[in-house]
């Protein structure tokens, strides 16, 4: 029975054209067999019975609603009647003639159309076929017209084989969307929870604080500012909370096709923070499931790619080994490290364990083993994340003992990642608030070798154009443009709230303005000659960096240095000295060099140990400033790799810079070679008279 609704329902939205075809068409085919193209046999009642049955089928839903239930099997009749009884009948009748063998054979073709099921097929047309014979053998009996043409029997028979082959393909891609719409929908209602209980609980922590209406309209009541400041965090929290779930839903809903990911809303993040933020929100069923969880950072590195989605990734990895576990001392370990030339995350867990051969069938759509309720689409979607991600995600096992996931992410600085943003670049827009100038022309050069979108306008424009929703990917506001009209400021920045943009507001640090300019959360202020002097790299920084990513002090940083020393002369010679800056964190080396050239100083870059070296090998340097911990080759092992060559750069002073002060890391400094080392984030002063003494 069950099977029977199941093919209903998939014929149902095609079932009232039809309904009308088969009411008109049976009538109408009696005219053209009997009048027009005269056949041996026909039959008017036995064409309106059938034509009766279609009308039925068209005008299904006018029916008795207690007759709506049974609908399934009124069609299961109706397509027997009609199709394999029917035309099986006046096949035989007509003696197997060229018309209606050629009858029969259509009949099949429409049969597959609208009984997808094959079982329920064969079972019609094998009853149909000997239900026309017995009419034949009771109502007419003339030995003629029970004679079996076997010579049409293996056409039909390849017709009904191919024909449900090809239809049965049709039937599990149709069941395969209806499973990936469930799936998904049953993934988007499962991730919103978290939201919405996080949401719940802003809400009633701000319940807590707003005393009951009594119904005194005059009565004022007097918040602390300790008060004030909790209500603004969980403002925050709240706004953080709404980001995050729609940016679940877009991703999930874009990723439906299985096809790709949309990368739109990819940036740049800290793995450890996500990781750590996954591992504190995963919804453990039990609070022992929490301590099983053990969590290492040997290497701590940024990814280019979406937060939510690695959470994603990292709960489904979560749950299936939670699912799988298999004794009492059950434990998952996740690492984060350097492997080879990509950063990874593994999750180990000592759970049942997968066998050789399914290694890679774990990841192929719909396979899942022993699952009640699964889907089988929660590790194929991780392997389409990690790959939007520009990596991968491998599993190796021992049946019995282990599994491990393996998460592999390109470096930041690769070219992999830099490809990704270059295209992503054309999909960005990015809104100058101000009227056309020498800054202008400035980003519109910007704009045309990076292929981003630019559009100026200035702020009466904007307020005036009812239809702009401002969703802009950058909103770049010239302070020095808005003259007076700082409450229209207030309400453009109203209008952009709820929306995703990045607002930087351009200022001259000679001048005063009437607003705070730094208080305002995604609002990053930005000096003119900062970004004069860095365009490109301050564009990508606010077009890329996530809020995690130091985004903001990596500004309010370069805006300081810039300021403190606009004004000064440089306090030394440095002549013709030339520092190579080793450091794998863009950010912080692109700061780094904005200040030492600003004193004088030829500066070169290198991301890595290896490319240090490679540049060494190039250029005449006084002085390496060296990070310690970087991908591919690290300081230590750059250092020492300098001082064993026999270059001419072998004695070059190295100061080691890193932000681990412990006694053994100074000890691994001095061991491998290096002439000092500083701490970071070191002051301006401290990293200048170092470099001094050295260089």
């Amino acid at each position: 029975m069950d099977v029977i609704k199941k093919v209903y329902q998939y014929a149902e939205p095609n079932l009232t054209i039809v309904g009308w075809l088969g009411a008109i068409g049976y009538p109408l085919y009696f005219i053209l067999w009997e009048y027009i193209f005269p056949q041996p046999y026909e039959s008017l009642p036995l064409r309106i019975i059938a034509g009766g049955l279609f009308v039925g089928m068209a005008l299904r839903e006018r029916m008795p609603k207690h007759w709506q239930p049974r609908l399934p099997y009124f069609y299961f009749a109706t397509c027997l009647l009609c199709l394999p009884f029917f035309f099986g009948y006046l096949l035989l009748m007509n003696e197997w003639s060229t018309v209606w063998a050629m009858s029969f054979m259509a009949q099949i073709f429409l049969h597959i159309l609208l009984v997808n099921e094959p079982k329920v097929m064969i079972f019609q047309s094998i009853t149909g076929v000997c239900l026309a014979y017995l009419a034949v053998y009771v109502f007419d009996g003339q030995p003629q017209h029970l004679e079996v043409q076997w010579v049409y029997l293996p056409i039909f028979v390849f017709t009904y084989v191919f024909g449900n082959l090809f239809n049965f393909r049709n039937r599990i891609t149709h069941e395969a969307k209806v499973s990936i719409a469930r799936s998904f929908g049953a993934g988007i209602a499962h991730e919103m929870r978290n939201p919405f209980s996080a949401l719940k609980s802003s809400i009633d922590l701000l319940k807590t604080m707003v005393p009951e209406d009594r119904g005194d309209k005059t009565t004022s009541t007097v918040i602390s500012a300790n008060e004030v400041a909790i209500v603004n965090e969980i403002l925050t929290n709240a706004s953080e909370v709404i980001r995050a779930g729609n940016e679940t839903i877009d991703l999930l809903l874009t990723s439906i096709d299985q096809n790709r990911i949309a990368a739109k809303t990819f940036k740049k993040y800290d793995a450890t923070t996500v990781v750590q933020r996954s591992l504190d929100s995963f919804a453990y069923k039990r609070p022992e499931d929490r301590k099983a969880v053990s969590y290492h950072v040997s290497h701590d590195f940024e990814f280019f790619g979406s937060d939510t989605l690695l959470q994603f990734t990292l709960y489904n990895l979560l749950k299936n080994a939670f699912y799988y576990q298999n004794s009492e001392h059950f434990h998952i370990n996740i690492e984060l490290k350097r492997q080879g030339n990509m950063n990874v995350i593994t999750v180990r867990d000592n759970g049942v364990g997968i066998e050789s051969h399914l290694l890679e069938e774990v990841f192929k759509d719909f396979y899942t083993f022993g699952k009640k309720h699964g889907y089988g689409l929660g590790l194929p979607f991780c392997r389409k994340v990690m790959k939007s991600f520009g990596g991968n995600i491998y599993c190796s096992s021992v049946f019995g003992e282990w599994t491990e996931f393996t998460l592999c992410f390109p470096p930041y600085d690769s070219d992999k990642i830099e490809l990704m943003k270059s295209e992503l670049l054309r999909s960005k827009n990015v809104l100058y608030v101000g009227r056309p100038g020498l800054f202008t022309r400035v980003l519109e050069q910007q704009a045309f070798y990076k292929q981003f979108h630019l559009h100026v306008a200035s702020l009466q424009e904007l307020l005036l154009d009812v239809r702009n929703d401002f969703e802009s990917d950058l909103v770049i506001v010239d302070l020095e443009q808005i003259g007076i009209e700082w409450d229209k400021l207030e309400l453009f920045n109203s209008r952009l709230n709820f929306g995703q943009s990045k607002i930087a507001y351009l200022y001259d640090s000679n001048h005063f303005y009437p607003i705070d300019i730094s208080s305002k959360a995604n609002v990053f202020p930005l000096e003119y000659r900062v970004l004069q002097l860095d365009t490109d790299h301050i564009i990508d920084l606010l077009l890329f960096d996530s809020k995690e990513t130091i985004t903001a002090q990596t500004l309010a940083i370069a805006n300081e240095m810039y300021e403190e020393h606009e004004q000064e002369e440089p306090i030394v010679d440095a002549g013709s000295k030339r520092v190579l800056i080793v450091d794998d964190n863009h950010s912080l080396r692109a700061i780094t060099v904005l200040l030492l050239r600003k004193m004088g100083f030829d500066v070169l870059e290198a991301r890595d140990g290896k490319h240090a070296i490679e540049v060494l090998d190039r250029n005449d340097v006084d002085l390496v400033l060296m990070d310690i911990e970087m991908p591919i080759m690290d300081g230590l092992e750059a250092t020492q790799a300098i001082r064993l060559s026999n270059k001419r750069y072998r004695q070059v002073p190295i100061v080691g810079y890193t932000g681990d002060n412990s006694l053994k890391t100074i000890h691994d400094v001095h061991a491998a070679g290096m002439d000092d080392h500083m701490t970071k984030p070191a002051e301006k002063e401290v990293l200048l008279n170092t470099i001094l003494r050295w260089a």
